[in-house]
C-alpha cells in the first residue's frame, strides 16, 4: 500500500470527525482504520467529494454526548461509516452515491437517531424517584414523583422541559415539595422549586441528572412565608424505552 495514499485517506476520516468537532476513539488506530479506508485494487484512485461527503455525514449522525457533554464516536460507529465510505468509493468513479449504511442502537431501546419516544428513568441518591419522559424530535418533557418519603420530604412532584442535543437533554424544572421540619414534625412546610436542570443519558441504559441550583418560594405552618436560592444537587439512575 502506498504510504502518500494512507495518509491522505486517514486525513480525510479525521477531518471530517474534526469538521463536526467530535471526538473519535477509532481514529487513532491508524492500522485498523487505514486497512479499511485503503483497499489494494485501488490504491491510485482518490476518493470522490460525494463519498467523503458522506463520511462526514455518517460521522455526525452517530455522534453521542457521553458524561460532561464531551461529543464522540464509539469505535463501532466509525467502522461501519468507514465500511460505508469504502462501498461508495468501490460504486464507481462518480462515487457511488451514498450507501445509506444502518444505524447504530444503542442499550437502553434507543436507536441511533437519539432517545426512544417514550422512556422512564428511576434514580437514587436524592429519594426515590420515577419519571416519565416523552421525546418529539429535540424536544424532551419529563414528569417526575418521589417514590417515598425521604429525610424531611414527604412528597415531590416535578416536571422538566428541555431541549435534547445528543444523549443530553438540557432544560428547566419546576417542582412542588412537602415537607416538615426535623424538630418538630407537625410544623409543615410546603415549596415551589425551579431552576436549570441536565438529563445525561448514556448508552449503557444509565442516566445523570444535575438540577439547580433551585429558586425556592415556600409557605410554613410554624413561621410566614420566604423565598431563597438552594443548593444544586445530583441524581444518578437508569433510563429504558416504554411503550
Amino acid at each position: 500500500m502506498a504510504t502518500s495514499m494512507t495518509t491522505r485517506l486517514g486525513k480525510i476520516a479525521v477531518a471530517a470527525a474534526a469538521a463536526v468537532g467530535l471526538y473519535v476513539p477509532a481514529i487513532d488506530v491508524p492500522t485498523s482504520l487505514m486497512a479499511c479506508l485503503h483497499p489494494a485494487n485501488i490504491a491510485s484512485a482518490a476518493p470522490s467529494p460525494t463519498c467523503s461527503s458522506d463520511l462526514r455525514e455518517c460521522l455526525h449522525a452517530s455522534v453521542k454526548t457521553g458524561l460532561y457533554g464531551v461529543r464522540y464516536v464509539a469505535p463501532e460507529d466509525v467502522a461501519r461509516c468507514v465500511e460505508a465510505f469504502n462501498a461508495c468509493r468501490h460504486g464507481g468513479a462518480g462515487g457511488g452515491g451514498n450507501p445509506n449504511p444502518p444505524p447504530s442502537t444503542p442499550a437502553g431501546g434507543g436507536t441511533g437517531k437519539g432517545l426512544p419516544s417514550h422512556l422512564g428513568i428511576k434514580t437514587i441518591g436524592n429519594g426515590e424517584s420515577r419519571y416519565d419522559c416523552r421525546v418529539s424530535g429535540s424536544s424532551v418533557s419529563c414528569a417526575g414523583t418521589l417514590v417515598a418519603p425521604f429525610g424531611t420530604t414527604d412528597t415531590y412532584e416535578e416536571q422538566f422541559t428541555g431541549t435534547l442535543s445528543g444523549l443530553t437533554a438540557t432544560g428547566t424544572f419546576n417542582g412542588h415539595q412537602t415537607g416538615h421540619s426535623p424538630a418538630d414534625p407537625s410544623c409543615r412546610y410546603e415549596q415551589d422549586l425551579s431552576g436549570p436542570a441536565t438529563f445525561i443519558f448514556n448508552l449503557d441504559g444509565t442516566v445523570l441528572i444535575r438540577q439547580g441550583p433551585p429558586q425556592i418560594h415556600g409557605t410554613y405552618s410554624c413561621g410566614g412565608p420566604t423565598s431563597f436560592t438552594g443548593n444544586a444537587w445530583e441524581s444518578t439512575g437508569t433510563w429504558s424505552a416504554m411503550t
